[in-house]
């Protein structure tokens, strides 16, 4: 970018013995942001020898755009999400100590929603580090998936996002721990991770919830999906991969599933071990009680190290695998049911 547009630009500061004291910075337009800054920044000008060591003191910014589609276009930046979906977009920073360790108390507005950031910016280190809490709200979840690109609308899930925890790491190795809130409803609490250092992006979660039902989380749309849902899913069974021709075990199913194949293919591009405890998790008319779960992703394929929990008042044991192979997907399960109310199950199955 060779220049960048400021319309009605007005200075009210000083600069005296190496203190910046600005009154007020301000901007009524910089390609559809208005912006004004305050504050002091002390130690512009080294004494003794030293080299400046400048120090911000109560510098406050404040960014306020109803579009930043032109500021994306002008800047060139390329953003995943449109900067037309970004909505009204209002930040406010309050900026404190030296550039080494610098206080930040941050909150932005954007995408209909709010966040909240709180802590300390060190850059002592290989890379900047931060430490502190974050906070992250928006009223609706649907909307919010929609304004991110995803076509993602629940089928019953209903209510929005409300959650903060202790964000702390640098860019290429980041946890957010000690998380409690709830998503559409559901409460949790736990931790998550997120780190770059591999050859591939790993994520690593240890979450609680509270009761789960997945169907009202289930897209309205599917778009991915067995050809064949059984009821009892046998300890192995193979099913073409997406664009693969003849599934055998495809019949009608009365459309509750698409008739396109699985594709796992984006579980190649990443690496996970989630573990999840939750009070219950339902689909249709099954329940598992104090449900625990724990899984990994590797090598492009998912494998179900753990699911216990109660049903029809009996120990359930489930573990499997799903992972591509030259035939298409591999399923392999194993399960157990111990002592469980085998008219329940009827009635649960409509017998």
């Amino acid at each position: 970018v060779d220049s960048l547009p400021l319309n009605d630009v007005r200075v009210e500061a000083s600069l005296i013995d190496g203190v910046l004291d600005a009154k007020s910075i301000s901007v009524a337009d910089m390609v559809g942001v208005s912006a004004s800054l305050s504050g002091a920044v002390t130690g512009l000008k080294g004494a003794g020898g030293r080299a400046p060591d400048p120090k911000l003191k109560d510098v406050v910014l404040d960014a306020k755009s109803k579009n930043l589609a032109a500021l994306f276009r002008t800047l060139e930046i390329e953003s995943p999400v449109s900067p037309a979906a970004l909505g009204p977009t209002a930040l406010t920073a309050r900026l404190n100590g030296s550039m080494r360790a610098l206080d930040v108390d941050a909150d932005l507005q954007t995408v209909g929603g709010k966040g909240a950031l709180q802590g300390k910016v060190q850059t002592d280190g290989l890379l900047p580090r931060f430490d502190g809490r974050l906070a992250l709200s928006h009223p609706d979840l649907s909307r919010l998936a929609r304004a991110l690109g995803s076509d993602y609308r629940p089928r019953a899930a209903k209510g929005g996002i409300d959650v903060s925890g202790k964000l702390s790491g640098s860019a290429v190795d980041l946890t957010l721990s000690d998380i409690a809130g709830t998503i559409a409803g559901v409460r949790l609490q736990g931790g998550v991770g997120l780190s770059l250092l591999g050859r591939k992006p790993r994520v690593t979660a240890q979450i609680a919830t509270g009761d789960i039902d997945v169907e009202a989380f289930l897209p309205q749309k599917r778009t991915a999906a067995i050809d064949a849902w059984p009821r009892v899913l046998p300890a192995a069974f193979v099913v073409p991969l997406a664009g693969a021709p003849g599934n055998p075990m495809r019949h009608e199913a009365a459309a509750r599933w698409s008739s396109d194949a699985i594709d796992i293919g984006f579980l190649s591009r990443f690496d996970s071990v989630i573990a999840v405890k939750s009070d219950s998790i339902k689909y249709g008319g099954i329940a598992v009680a104090n449900a625990d779960v724990d899984a990994e992703v590797k090598d492009g394929g998912l494998t179900l190290r753990r699911f216990v929990g109660k049903m029809w008042g009996g120990d359930l044991t489930i573990d499997g695998t799903v992972r591509p192979d030259a035939h298409g997907l591999r399923f392999e399960t194993r399960y157990a049911l111990g002592g469980a109310d085998v008219g329940a199950a009827e009635r649960a199955f409509g017998g």
